[in-house]
């Protein structure tokens, strides 16, 4: 940002001495022009006139300089004039104006250059925020896949749990009448005569049922 800061003072800076420079050479180039016109009217003036040419004044009168007291001076009264002064002052302007050409030149190159390398410095920053975007977007689906897999399968293992807690119902309720008659049974095997009441094998094997009913339940 300081570079492009900078930059952008010198290309203000460099706008301005352009418009001087334009406003230099339009009034040069102006100048040439009312030259060129005059120059072009005196040379053209011997061929149009015809007869005795008019006694030239040896003043030019301009009233508006007259009114405001400055003097007047003759058709041969040209002061501070220097030989080719003009050609000079031209070659000065173009000079001049070249240099400030170059610096534009060299001030353009500098600034597509900056902003050259602030378009790849944001287009990398651009592509590394889409990437790091783009891997949290991937990280929270695969994270979300295996969050709704668990969910899936809780729900499913509950399900499950659910059938068993029926069928283990369905079983103890299954058995309650089994044991019921073991039980009955017992009883009335406990009513044997006193000489017949012993631990023979129906009476082991009603104990046995019992106590694996019972177990079970």
């Amino acid at each position: 940002q300081d570079i492009m800061r900078n930059i952008l003072s010198e290309c203000s800076a460099q706008i301005d001495k352009n418009n001087e420079m334009i406003t230099r050479l339009t009034s040069d180039l102006n100048n040439k022009e009312q030259a060129i016109s005059i120059d072009q009217a005196t040379k053209d003036l011997s061929l149009v006139a015809k007869g005795p040419m008019p006694a030239l004044s040896t003043k030019r009168r301009n009233k508006g300089n007259q009114d405001k007291g400055e003097k007047t001076r003759g058709y041969n009264e040209v002061p501070n004039r220097k030989t080719n002064h003009w050609s000079r002052d031209a070659q000065q302007n173009l000079q001049l104006s070249q240099k400030v050409r170059a610096m534009t030149t060299n001030l353009t190159a500098r600034t597509e250059a900056v902003c050259n390398q602030a378009i790849t410095e944001i287009k990398t920053a651009w592509m590394g925020t889409n990437q790091a975007l783009n891997n949290r977007v991937k990280e929270l689906t695969e994270t979300q896949k295996k969050v709704q897999e668990h969910l899936d399968n809780t729900v499913k293992e509950m399900k499950d749990q659910e059938t068993h807690i029926e069928n283990i119902k369905s079983s103890i309720n299954s058995k309650k009448n089994p044991l019921s008659l073991a039980k009955a049974r017992l009883a009335m095997r406990s009513k044997l005569p006193e000489g017949e009441a012993c631990l023979d094998q129906p009476y082991i094997a009603l104990l046995e049922e019992v106590g694996q009913l019972q177990e079970s339940m």
